[in-house]
């Protein structure tokens, strides 16, 4: 999970906000609209980084 979000902040955070997504399991996206609803980009765009968020419950 580390490396993913170093990943990350190395990688993605620099991008501009335009800039398409095309993630391979869902619909396009954009830089700018990850930064706003990807709660782990949110999490490592304010320094926060790994074990401040608790991963999505996923299932019922």
């Amino acid at each position: 999970m580390a490396e993913m979000l170093d990943s990350l902040a190395r990688v993605c955070l620099p991008l501009d906000d335009s800039t398409v997504v095309l993630s391979g399991h869902g619909p396009q996206t954009t830089i700018g609209q990850e930064r706003a609803t990807n709660p782990y980009l949110r999490d490592v765009a304010s320094g926060q980084g790994e074990g401040a968020h608790t991963p999505p419950r996923r299932g019922m």
